[in-house]
């Protein structure tokens, strides 16, 4: 009998032990649980925080890509109005033969030209500079650039040059193909980028407003150039060619701009109701 209850006993013990340990046990897991909830707040924190932070990052370097494009844009602006500005006593004649290889000679070959084509005394014209442009090739006499004292001098030329028209040559393109074209053109000294527009992104519209017999010309307002289709300004991304002359482009349709090449063209298949200027810039 006494081993019995010395047997209980020792079972009693043993009892509270188990549960003197499963109560170690249960406050250690709820330590555990708790340093994992607020390990998981934590690290929930660091994430939010995360994220504001490359939110805030997005957004400063979306402002300053614009700061940066502004600038560039402003830049650019402003060079070509500098040209502008200094090519605005110079013209550019085409067309005209010649084996010149000094500045003088230039300058004679091109009165000479003023007076059998455009029918004028070119003794009255005053010229600061005159030469060739670019090197010498195969493809044609190089373009003359003048530079003129008077600006009233060079708009006279520039008005007389009307007389070119009637005369014409064949010329055959790399492809083989025979055109008929102006033999002598004079038009006014414009920068590169004014250049890229108009052949690039003015040019196909000049041609079709050709097509219709319209008149059109090229002319420069401000630091911009623009295409005049009789007498009007004609915006791409606002009008459309008619034999009528200019019309509204439908609402419902808009141009893909690239401002890599400065060309304008329908993008294929989209309509949409809303657009800045009418133009889409992120197709």
């Amino acid at each position: 009998m006494d081993r019995i209850l010395e047997r209980l006993d020792d079972i009693n013990l043993l009892r509270t032990e188990i549960n003197e340990l499963k109560s170690e046990v249960t406050r250690a897991l709820k330590q555990t649980q708790d340093s994992l909830d607020l390990a998981h707040d934590e690290i929930k924190s660091l994430k939010d925080q995360q994220s504001d932070t490359v939110q805030q990052f997005d957004s400063y370097r979306k402002a300053e890509d614009n700061r940066i494009k502004d600038l560039r844009d402003d830049f650019n602006q402003e060079c070509v109005a500098s040209k502008l500005y200094s090519y605005k006593y110079n013209l550019i004649f085409s067309g005209i033969p010649g084996n010149d290889s000094n500045k003088r000679e230039t300058e004679r070959i091109l009165r000479n030209f003023w007076a059998e084509k455009l029918e004028m005394d070119p003794t009255e014209i005053y010229l600061a500079d005159v030469h060739r442009m670019g090197p010498v090739t195969s493809d044609g006499p190089r373009n003359i650039i003048a530079k003129f004292l008077q600006l009233s001098d060079r708009d006279y030329i520039l008005r007389q040059g009307n007389k070119l028209k009637n005369y014409r040559s064949t010329k055959v393109t790399p492809n083989g193909k025979s055109i008929n074209h102006q033999t002598y053109t004079i038009h006014e000294h414009i920068p590169p980028q004014l250049v890229d527009k108009k052949k690039k992104g003015l040019m196909p519209f000049f041609r079709q407003a050709a097509s219709m017999g319209l008149k059109r010309k090229f002319k420069v307002i401000g630091s911009d150039i623009h295409l005049l289709v009789n007498g009007q300004k004609f915006h791409p991304s606002i009008h459309v060619i008619s034999q009528r002359g200019l019309s509204k482009r439908p609402e419902r349709t808009h141009l893909r701009f690239n401002s890599q090449d400065q060309t304008y063209n329908t993008c294929p298949g989209k309509v949409i109701n809303q657009f800045h200027g009418r133009i889409c810039y992120g197709c």
